[in-house]
């Protein structure tokens, strides 16, 4: 048998334990049914680092940290299904993506984009609270809140999911989280809860490049 402690090795190689071969190899080799040979969470990592890249271009300054290192073995699938090892992988995802944005820069920015009254507005709300607020004021002030809405979407639920982790009394931030994913129920199986989230979060960073080529 092998030990939990040992299966997230086994999902970084092209074999199962048992010898065989995973799923993906099988439709891909044996079935001729092609899928995307590019995981989902190196997809996020691409966009992400466009993104980081485009702020920099764009507004000559640093608001995603340069120091930021990607560690794609601690961002990818669970290797088992339950919900403890998703909420660890979530919490990579909230160090990685969340706590790299830095609010401080991003502000500074908004402040030299927006009107003396629409920064006072801002300031009288509580000002720039946390990555994910600058993130938010961010697109609005390009965009329009419900796009904003729509792409703060998959940072909301891996905000809410940290949360949930770090206080397990925090039920109503897992069961908000779960509904943004369309799930009204504990899922059965957690690494197709990560499947969905992931899949989310690579098209919204799509979208938000897509966005920002615009923005000068």
């Amino acid at each position: 048998s092998i030990l939990p402690c040992e299966l997230q090795t086994w999902a970084d190689h092209n074999i199962l334990p048992e010898g065989g071969l995973p799923e993906e190899a099988w439709k891909n080799y044996f079935e001729a049914n092609w899928v995307d040979s590019t995981a989902p969470h190196r997809t996020v990592i691409q966009h992400f680092q466009h993104l980081q890249n485009q702020l920099k271009e764009t507004f000559s300054g640093e608001y995603i940290a340069e120091t930021l290192e990607f560690e794609p073995e601690a961002l990818q699938r669970p290797a088992i299904q339950e919900e403890d090892a998703f909420l660890r992988v979530v919490n990579e995802y909230n160090k990685t993506y969340l706590e790299s944005i830095k609010p401080s820069e991003i502000a500074s920015l908004l402040q030299s984009r927006m009107t003396d009254e629409e920064w006072e507005a801002l300031e009288d709300d509580g000002g720039i609270q946390g990555s994910k607020q600058s993130l938010y004021e961010l697109i609005k002030c390009f965009e329009d809140e419900q796009t904003a809405d729509q792409i703060l979407q998959p940072f909301n639920v891996i905000y809410d999911f940290r949360t949930y982790k770090g206080h397990r009394g925090a039920n109503d931030a897992k069961q908000r989280a779960l509904e943004e994913l369309n799930y009204q129920d504990e899922p059965d199986d957690y690494r197709d809860l990560f499947d969905d989230l992931v899949t989310l979060f690579a098209n919204r960073l799509n979208e938000l490049n897509q966005l920002a080529t615009d923005w000068s």
